[in-house]
């Protein structure tokens, strides 16, 4: 993997967690055939090693609309421990320009995980306040102190 997880590619980030993963039966790592197999698997469809090698050198990219394969990569890498944090998931996502998990995608790899959004666009935490939009933007005379 790259110095800085935070610039590393799809591809890299893809073989540092497949490489971190575990099959515990066989102590071993999940090799790039045993990858494909449980994406085979989990998907129902076709999955070589070819293909992971692929990804993992970024030559090809799984396309933005098919969320089951990336799903099935979150939940093969999930359980085989080579993510632990919904943060690793999402940080994988968006190193290939895809959209971050959502609350029911999020629960299918791991039911603790959930996404925490503000509870409303029109609202903002400051310290245990909410603020409401015009607070926000000045509309009143005085903001109330932060705590």
């Amino acid at each position: 993997m790259t110095e800085n997880p935070e610039t590393s590619s799809f591809g890299e980030l893809l073989r540092y967690y497949r490489e971190r993963s575990v099959d515990k039966r066989a102590r071993m790592r999940l090799s790039q055939v045993q990858f494909a197999r449980k994406l085979s698997q989990k998907t129902g469809l076709i999955v070589t090693r070819n293909r992971v090698g692929n990804w993992e050198t970024n030559k090809t990219r799984i396309p933005v609309h098919d969320r089951k394969i990336l799903m099935a990569v979150l939940i093969v890498l999930y359980e085989y421990a080579g993510i632990a944090k919904l943060d690793e998931a999402n940080r994988l996502l968006e190193a290939g320009g895809y959209r971050t998990l959502n609350d029911e995608e999020a629960l299918q790899i791991n039911t603790n995980w959930k996404v925490t959004r503000l509870a409303s666009p029109t609202k903002q935490i400051i310290g245990d306040q909410f603020l409401s939009s015009s607070e926000i933007t000045g509309d009143e005379t005085s903001l109330p102190d932060a705590v």
